[in-house]
């Protein structure tokens, strides 16, 4: 009976969440519209469309004219209705924001602390900290938020939400996500920053390519996500796609994964940095502001003649070109969105440049493929950890899963 009970349960939960899926990707549409595209009873789509505009999951938002002439209401996904937290752990600051279900950042704050100092378990009180106070400048409590997604700078078990990686090593093996969940109380979705970000893009941008999407993004490292169909292609340990330590010149610098040429060690913000002033040898230390500046100032050197600014940022473009280049032989996407801070900051310039160099090494059959930037990478990745928590329940619904907390 038992039994029964929970077949009955996952049922109506997958109901639940084909519907929500079909009006938060198709909407506004009729509760007719909607039995239509999902190819679930009318019955069943009232039933369920009923609850969810009783829980305020879902909003009337007008009417249309019915097959035979009378109005049908026409529902939205509700912008008020229970919002998300979001929280982005890069190696110099924690970013944590709380947002509508649509998306709608309503507060944020941003947590620095130093790496090699800051234990896991005090940062942990801090990120708890920072999401009471999220919600609470939101006109809400931690409590009523529906969720909690995790972007972390470095690979992380999704499931689990342990880190492994070289970005972040206070967190190496660390169960974040599972004691986030014990903290808060709420369902955790963990994932790498640069997944999550392409995810996040792919169902809440108006601007989204479609098919086989390739998303790379250059900053402290080099993180790539392959997506097909609107999900992250995955990989073993759900590596994937990480371009970061794909070697391109065994000569080249030394990588922290301890190999020498990988894409990251001769492509990063660091690795621009480090051909302009050697002396910089540990780059981990500088923050994210400094890493700015001195990439701005390293920019302008390169416009107003400098001969090793401008080595460094043909060098920087070149592997990362030669890294696009591989990526297209090897994943064959229609569409690669490039994004970083040296885009952020002279974005026709350097896709540009990217574009055309990337060309020279492709095959002639590959250059159809588009390559475009995407500006403003800080909040992509934000809008990524949020994402996570708003996507996993019609992620898991895909994979026929119920919903996926890092408990599970």
């Amino acid at each position: 009976m038992g039994t029964q009970k929970k077949g009955v349960r996952r049922l109506k939960e997958n109901s639940r969440a084909q519907i929500i899926l079909c009006i938060r990707m198709q909407g506004p549409l009729s509760k007719v519209q909607v039995a239509k595209l999902t190819g679930l009873g009318t019955t069943c789509v009232c039933d369920v469309c009923n609850e969810l505009l009783a829980e305020g999951v879902l909003i009337d938002t007008g009417t249309v004219t019915g097959p035979r002439g009378r109005p049908m209401s026409l529902l939205s996904i509700n912008p008020n209705g229970a919002p998300v937290a979001g929280v982005r752990i890069a190696p110099e600051c924690i970013e944590i924001a709380v947002a509508t279900p649509t998306l709608d950042i309503l507060a944020r704050r941003t947590i620095s602390y130093e790496w090699e100092k800051d234990n896991a378990e005090a940062t942990m009180d801090a990120i708890v900290a920072g999401i009471r106070r999220c919600a609470q400048a939101a006109d809400t409590d931690i409590l009523s938020l529906s969720g909690v997604g995790l972007a972390v700078h470095s690979m992380v078990d999704p499931v689990l939400g342990i880190v492994e990686g070289t970005h972040l090593p206070q967190w190496n093996h660390v169960p974040i996500a599972r004691d986030l969940e014990k903290r808060t109380g709420l369902p955790v979705v963990a994932d790498n920053c640069v997944r999550a970000g392409a995810i996040a893009h792919q169902w809440f941008s108006p601007e989204r390519p479609r098919g086989r999407v390739f998303y790379i993004c250059v900053s402290d490292g080099v993180g790539g996500a392959l997506v097909y169909d609107q999900e992250v292609v995955q990989g073993i340990r759900h590596s994937g796609n990480q371009l970061g330590h794909m070697m391109i010149d065994p000569e080249g610098p030394e990588c922290e994964c301890g190999n020498r040429g990988c894409l990251e060690a001769c492509a990063s913000d660091y690795a621009f940095i480090r051909q302009i002033w050697p002396g910089m040898s540990d780059g981990q230390k500088l923050t994210l502001a400094k890493r700015e500046v001195l990439i701005k100032r390293g920019l302008d050197m390169m416009r107003g003649g400098d001969a090793k600014a401008t080595k460094a940022y043909n060098s920087v473009i070149k592997s990362l070109a030669m890294g696009l280049a591989n990526a297209t032989t090897l994943l064959g996407p229609g569409t690669i969105i490039v994004s970083g801070t040296i885009i952020d900051m002279a974005p026709n310039s350097a896709i540009n440049d990217i574009r055309m160099k990337t060309m020279q090494y492709i095959r002639n059959l590959d250059r159809g493929i588009e390559i475009r930037a995407l500006l403003n990478q800080r909040e992509f990745l934000t809008r990524g950890a949020i994402g996570l928590i708003l996507c996993q329940p019609y992620r898991d619904l895909r994979n026929g899963g119920p919903f996926l907390t890092s408990g599970a």
